[in-house]
């Protein structure tokens, strides 16, 4: 058993988005549009995304770093009617293109965007009994699973 992925050549991501991703059209345009931003390289690939998108039973989703918006269109297109999404993100310019395309897909009013540092927006959330703790070694309550794809997704959801 190996706790490294296999190495990534240009071919096989190639192959990989050929057979496996299918992206929405305004999802290409938003990426493709990303590609020649700033700090281009944190837009998270279609891959990302769509193994994103295969997780439609949250109601509440947080989103730390929303950049141009690629992945809270891609979830939030998925997830169910009543679903919401706090998004944080401390940069205005890049945000206002996610709201741009929030609201070309239809669900701006589904995404709570939050213009300050993400850890304020959690310490908020604890608070407000809204977030889920940090996870103690331990805890049974709370289940997260951290992979390496893209720039890195923490996935963390409570228990019972």
């Amino acid at each position: 058993m190996s706790f490294q992925a296999i190495q990534l050549t240009e071919p096989l991501a190639e192959y990989f988005s050929s057979v496996a991703v299918r992206e929405l059209d305004i999802l290409v345009q938003l990426r493709e549009e990303t590609q020649g931003m700033e700090k281009a390289i944190m837009q998270i690939t279609p891959a990302q995304g769509a193994f994103m998108t295969q997780l439609t039973c949250a109601q509440r989703t947080i989103e730390i770093d929303v950049y141009t918006g690629y992945s809270s269109v891609a979830v939030e297109l998925e997830l169910p009617e009543r679903s919401k999404i706090i998004a944080c993100d401390v940069n205005q310019a890049w945000t206002d293109a996610a709201r741009c395309y929030w609201q070309t897909t239809g669900v701006a009013d589904k995404i709570d965007l939050r213009l300050t540092p993400a850890i304020e927006t959690m310490e908020a959330l604890l608070a407000e009994g809204r977030a889920i703790k940090r996870k103690v070694p331990g805890d049974t309550q709370i289940s997260v699973c951290m992979l390496t794809i893209g720039d890195g997704l923490t996935l963390a959801r409570q228990l019972g």
